[in-house]
């Protein structure tokens, strides 16, 4: 068995064992479950310690985040896509409104913005709702544009070329139609380059 194996047996016997289990500690062990539990496709355990984690406290949103995204991709990979969408919807819009801690780097921040919006879009596609997902899409994009973030936008033109085309005319769509998706950029230093002309 992986580690990931035995500190979910661990923090289940933990749960199970404590009368109330309350607080910090038990807080920390639902987190661990949902995620772990969501890996390994145990989608209705995670689903469960997700539900638990939401009635007690403290709370973080972070660890929120995490466990609705891992959620999200396993209900998607499995083809559960009416409820991969409510947790992807969620983790979509808590990701934009996290700023980065020591534990959560602003990248992993991008990466769960990613995750949870290509997601979102996934679950949208398998339940033929195709507006729905390039809504998703186009959503990411702005999100990279309106930080602005090299960082998301390389990620996202990367892992989405094949989609690159449709939301760029998404894009200049809301452009036209008075919704300028991306801010000017003024830029204070060139590094490693001079400007073009």
């Amino acid at each position: 068995a992986d580690k990931g194996d035995e500190v979910v047996k661990a923090m289940r016997r933990y749960l199970a064992e404590s009368p109330a289990p309350a607080g910090a500690s038990a807080q920390s062990a639902r987190y661990m479950v949902a995620v772990y539990g969501a890996r390994k496709k145990s989608i209705d355990e995670a689903e469960s310690a997700l539900a638990e984690y939401l009635r007690h406290e403290p709370q973080t949103q972070h660890n929120r985040c995490q466990m609705e995204v891992e959620l999200a991709m396993a209900q998607t990979k499995t083809k559960q896509y009416d409820r991969a969408v409510a947790h992807a919807g969620e983790a979509f819009r808590g990701a934009q409104l996290l700023k980065p801690i020591p534990a959560v780097s602003s990248s992993e921040l991008d990466k769960w913005i990613v995750e949870a919006g290509a997601t979102l879009a996934e679950a949208y596609n398998g339940m033929k709702r195709k507006e729905e997902a390039l809504s998703a899409f186009v959503e990411l994009y702005r999100r990279a544009l309106d930080l602005p973030s090299a960082g998301l936008y390389r990620q996202l033109s990367t892992r989405f070329s094949d989609r690159q085309r449709e939301v760029e005319a998404a894009l200049k769509n809301l452009e036209a139609a008075g919704r300028s998706p991306a801010p000017e950029l003024e830029i204070a230093e060139w590094i490693d380059q001079e400007p073009v002309k």
